[in-house]
């Protein structure tokens, strides 16, 4: 019978492919590949059809309710993502414990040392999660906000002295105000929805250990599962005699036969095997991606606002230099129509409605603007790079005294100054 392996097949797909979607899919990396657009697809998209089809089968109450749950799963602190996280995890361990352990003891290559390292490896994990979901991501209050005003200058470039409209205090530079929480957040890196808590200065590092806890139980899993089936593939009798036929020249029969055995025999651990070995190497390259932002020293938020910047002060920068062109075509074409004046080629009026299908209209530049259009946006400055050893310290330490010695302050001039002390209101 191959209904059951292939419902384990399926079911691996599914909850691989879902699981990496919501962990790639916000990267800004992946905005516009499959990963990206996947995401948008089922947070957006997929909820928004979802809700118009239930409203015209069952009508306009159950349309109200699913707008209700819209809302609720994408705009409110809930537990849906954890309790599938939990839901994923779980039968994992079940199954293991299930269909995998009991032939621990007949597998020779397999030590007792792994009788306590499973344990380990489980309290590990717990831990992390309830650490992440519990600590403070770093809350910044009417109490404590002049506090972590002080622990970084403002780059004029994504952060500005600014007014949080909901908190009602000037937001320190590299904070944020987390729309789900209600409340600004210093160094605001992401709201994790795995966590159903905001990921911060504070608690960063504990969202790295779950990330990392969570990358060993994948990797230790997959190796102990793989003995295990190996072991058991090894004594089968059945499948010994299949591969020494095999060995004897290549059958695509036998080689159907060999994998029936396998998925018959071994399909529960086969399917946990490769769900181990995806999200294993899925976690292994988002914690290698975060490393890289901590040894630049920048966050998951500012990555984003970078990239929003460069493109604005890029687009801006077309739109000045496009003005400019126009501009001085209309000079060269209003000297052209005076001389044809001159010559009683043109009447005054031919001449005006000449000039007004120009229409050049001049782009808005305010004075933010006028402080990034000086930026090259190919080489923006990171005050807050502090070496790479030292941007590690300061994740993992951020209580630290010497968390934050005197960093270099932006370049400074006249404009910048006065925008300084104009503190504009923005969330």
């Amino acid at each position: 019978m191959l209904i059951f392996p292939i419902f384990i097949i399926f079911y691996l797909i599914i909850v691989s492919s879902l699981v990496i979607i919501l962990l790639f899919g916000p990267n800004e990396r992946c905005q516009s590949n499959i990963l990206g657009r996947s995401y948008r697809f089922l947070t957006t998209k997929f909820v928004t059809r979802m809700r118009i089809l239930t409203t015209k089968i069952c009508g306009t109450k159950i349309g109200v309710f699913s707008t209700f749950f819209q809302k609720y799963f994408l705009y409110s602190r809930n537990p849906i993502i954890l309790l599938f996280y939990l839901l994923i995890t779980g039968v994992g361990i079940f199954f293991f414990f299930k269909d995998v352990f009991p032939f621990f003891f007949e597998t020779e290559s397999l030590g007792k040392k792994h009788l306590i390292l499973i344990p380990l490896c489980l309290i590990f994990v717990v831990f992390s999660l309830l650490i992440s979901v519990l600590s403070d991501p770093g809350t910044i209050t009417q109490e404590n906000y002049k506090m972590y005003i002080q622990k970084y200058p403002y780059d004029n470039q994504i952060f500005f002295p600014r007014i949080c409209e909901t908190c009602g205090f000037q937001k320190p530079a590299r904070s944020k105000h987390c729309k789900i929480l209600n409340k600004c957040i210093s160094k605001y890196d992401h709201y994790c929805g795995w966590l159903i808590n905001a990921v911060g200065e504070k608690n960063y590092r504990w969202f790295l250990l779950f990330l990392i806890s969570n990358c060993i139980l994948c990797f230790y899993g997959f190796y102990f599962i793989l003995k295990i089936v190996y072991s058991q593939l090894v004594h089968s009798q059945i499948f010994m005699e299949t591969v020494l036929k095999l060995e004897t020249g290549f059958q695509k029969d036998l080689l159907i036969v060999l994998l029936k055995i396998i998925l018959n025999n071994q399909s529960k651990s086969i399917a946990l095997l490769f769900l181990t070995l995806i999200m294993g190497i899925s976690l292994l390259v988002f914690i290698l991606y975060h490393f890289y932002l901590i040894s630049k020293n920048v966050t998951t938020n500012e990555k984003f606002k970078l990239s929003d910047l460069k493109n604005y002060i890029i687009q801006k920068k077309k739109q000045l230099k496009y003005y400019k062109l126009l501009k001085k075509q209309q000079i060269e074409y209003q000297k052209q129509i005076q001389i044809l004046n001159r010559l009683k080629k043109l009447k005054n009026m031919e001449i005006t409605e000449q000039i007004k299908k120009l229409n050049i209209q001049k782009p808005e530049i305010t004075q933010t603007d006028i402080i990034l259009l000086k930026l090259d946006p190919n080489n923006l400055e990171n005050i807050y790079n502090q070496g790479f050893w030292k941007n590690f310290y300061q994740v993992f330490f951020p209580n630290s005294p010497h968390l934050h010695p005197p960093l270099k302050q932006p370049t400074q001039n006249k404009t910048t100054n006065s925008l300084n002390n104009n503190n504009k209101k923005d969330n």
